[in-house]
């Protein structure tokens, strides 16, 4: 009881953070900037520490005065007069940020152990620019404020479209009712080992055609002096497991997990909380008998050149109890002892291995063997190894003799939960273009009877080379549950790899006419767990907004009338971050799709959708570059996301089609900017 009141208190605590939000900024005062910008923040009081950052820089908070009966906290700049202000004041320096840009910018406010504590971005279209007005936050939106020069540690006004101010207060309709949160954490886990996926968060009056909500989770961890929260956003339609908060203890004991939901598509909520008691035990002093081994498909021996070795690394518990947490290395290996590729993995899911051969024959060893094993195992067999024999290509084959093309899907970032029909996919591939006059290289999703069930993704590899590549990969609406194979196929070489789809139900409607996605981006320069995506949308009709990242998938039915301007908020991983943005008319199919690619490392920055990998290979090459480890380790929660979020998509073209109908996506641009270039170069003679 003494472990479930600390975490209550502590969730109540972090309740508290949880509702920091900025309520008012003043970015262009009357006249003089200098010394008149603030920011106001409500849901905390004591700042002192904490940070408060732009989309440039950042600054320490110190206070200036202190008061704890005031429900809001003010971030002013050196020489501010707050005299007259009766909430906590604090400092940043001299400026705030790197001045709050007139514009438009980002701000962001930490806590003192660095947990992003809110966040937002405006621009001046939002009101506040040149008339000595705040913004002020009104029902999760910025809008001018009605009184000039702000209303600072006091609730402000907005001016609303009728011109009649409305006091600014927050939404607290509860949503509690229509949404649960049940944890399924085991009650008994693993020192040392991280966790994710620790709650499934249900919308029980969901029905078929409910668009997404955003629903916010707080979550705390107590015991043994221990004293851990977090929180988590998930897009949920009928329920949700991926993506739900993580969890690593490094001391064995008794601990209590808690939590609750405290909003819904932003609105704070009045929802019970959730408690499970947790033994936490050391994984090597838990005996086990477990057992490693390496299983080559149907058994077989012998291949032909350019033949995918499939295979799977097989556990098994031989004891009482279920599997223990793992990773396996597996590797290929010549007779030599020259390792030809090693990967990490911690599920049970089939690889393959290609091969090519420099001569009559070659001999491999497929080997794996236990990274990691959350037990103290007594199994003996704790290795795998297979010997396979690859016959090389006869004397005056075109492959032989340079056609060393291969494909590969190394990773589907498959969800805990899998995909829904309708959903947009990830697939990490490799694409190894040899001496061929084949450069078409296409992806898609296909049922147990070879029919199509997602739109068609086409690359083009012109040159000779090894790419590593992100491609997207769109499910069609209206697929029923069930096992499906994604196909990966050209070069005269096909590959694919398993998956699981949910099926839904849709909806026919009539197709609008045709739309056009004019813009895609972020505003967003400094590290944050979560980002603002923009995008223009143009045309006439009644459409969905289908948003797809690695850790986020949000819709948003809206009416276009000309020109409409698209807001959402993601999640960021170190690491590339790719974003796919769809419009569906109402029988959820695709009319327009753009993509997003953001890398994230000490900054974030757009960078091309395609980057080539090792793009000239020397003509003597027998075999492609090894495959370089990912730089990366990323955040994604989703599957297997982690162990390849590094893989950069890759140069050429890219299309999507639906049937036999093809859509060239915006590879042009590449020519445009030769174009471009050409027109500059002639300038300066």
């Amino acid at each position: 009881m003494r472990l479930v009141a600390y975490a209550l208190i502590a969730l109540l605590l972090l309740h508290a953070a949880l509702a920091v939000r900025f309520t008012e900024i003043m970015y262009d005062p009357p006249g003089n900037d200098n010394n008149r910008e603030f920011i106001e923040v409500e849901g905390a009081w004591n700042l002192t520490g904490w940070t408060i950052a732009d989309a440039a820089s950042n600054d320490t908070l110190v206070p200036l005065q202190v008061n704890a009966s005031s429900g809001y906290a003010l971030i002013v700049e050196e020489g501010f007069d707050y005299a007259n202000l009766s909430c906590s004041v604090y400092s940043a320096g001299s400026t705030i940020g790197n001045n709050l840009n007139n514009g438009g910018d980002s701000v962001f406010l930490y806590t003192p152990n660095g947990t992003l504590a809110a966040a937002t971005d405006y621009t001046s279209v939002d009101g506040g620019s040149s008339d000595g007005r705040a913004l002020v936050m009104r029902n999760g939106s910025w809008a001018e404020g009605g009184t000039p020069g702000g209303t600072p540690c006091r609730p402000e006004t907005a001016i609303p479209e009728n011109g009649t101010e409305t006091g600014n207060e927050t939404n607290t309709t509860d949503m509690s009712g229509a949404f649960t949160l049940s944890i399924t954490l085991p009650g008994t886990i693993f020192s040392g080992i991280p966790y994710d996926g620790l709650f499934k968060v249900e919308n029980t009056a969901y029905a078929a055609g409910d668009e997404y909500r955003n629903v916010t989770v707080g979550y705390a961890v107590t015991g043994d002096g221990t004293h851990l929260n977090g929180t988590f956003s998930v897009m949920v339609r009928s329920y949700r497991l991926a993506g739900t908060g993580t969890l690593m203890l490094n001391g064995t004991g008794n601990y209590t997990l808690c939590g609750r939901i405290t909003a819904v598509d932003g609105n704070a909520t009045s929802s019970p909380v959730v408690c499970r008691a947790l033994a936490v035990l050391d994984p090597f002093a838990q005996p086990c008998d477990v057992s490693l081994a390496l299983e080559v498909e149907d058994g077989k021996v012998l291949f032909d050149e350019g033949d995918h070795i499939r295979f799977r690394n097989r556990v098994e518990r031989h004891d009482n109890g279920s599997l223990p947490p793992f990773i396996v290395r597996y590797w290929a290996e010549d007779l030599d002892g020259k390792v030809l590729r090693v990967s990490t993995t911690g599920n049970l899911n089939q690889k393959s291995f290609t091969p090519h051969v420099d001569g009559a024959v070659g001999v491999y060893l497929l080997k794996d063997a236990f990274d990691m094993l959350a037990c103290n195992n007594s199994g003996k067999n704790v290795t795998g190894e297979r010997l396979v024999v690859v016959k090389g290509a006869p004397d005056g084959d075109a492959t032989s003799q340079g056609d060393q093309s291969s494909l590969e899907i190394l990773d589907l970032h498959e969800p805990r939960d899998g995909y829904e029909a309708g959903d947009g996919m990830l697939a990490d591939v490799r694409i190894v273009k040899g001496d061929t006059r084949k450069y078409s290289v296409k992806l898609w999703t296909e049922d147990a009877a070879g029919r199509k069930a997602s739109a068609v993704t086409t690359f083009r590899a012109r040159q000779q080379g090894t790419y590593e590549a992100t491609l997207p990969l769109l499910l069609k609406q209206g697929l029923p549950t069930g096992d499906y194979r994604v196909v990966l196929e050209g070069l005269g070489e096909r590959t694919g790899a398993d998956v699981r789809v949910r099926g839904k139900t849709v909806e026919k409607n009539a197709t609008p006419e045709a739309l056009a996605i004019a813009s895609f981006y972020t505003r967003a320069k400094l590290p944050a767990e979560r980002i603002a995506l923009y995008a223009t949308v143009k045309g006439n009709a009644n459409v969905t907004l289908d948003l797809v990242g690695l850790q986020d998938h949000g819709r948003e039915d809206v009416a276009l009338d000309g020109s409409y301007a698209y807001k959402a908020e993601v999640a960021m991983a170190h690491g590339p971050n790719p974003f796919i943005l769809r419009v569906l008319d109402a029988g959820g199919k695709t009319l327009a799709t753009k993509g997003l690619l953001l890398e994230m490392d000490d900054a974030i920055r757009q960078v091309d959708w395609f980057t080539k990998r090792n793009a000239s290979v020397a003509a003597e090459a027998s075999a492609a570059p090894d495959r370089t480890e990912p730089t990366g380790t990323g955040k994604g929660t989703s599957g297997n996301a982690s162990g390849n979020a590094s893989f950069a998509p890759v140069t050429g073209a890219l299309s999507y089609s639906e049937q036999d109908n093809t859509r060239l996506l915006p590879a042009l641009l590449g020519l445009v900017g030769l174009l471009l270039l050409g027109i500059v170069l002639q300038h300066r003679r």
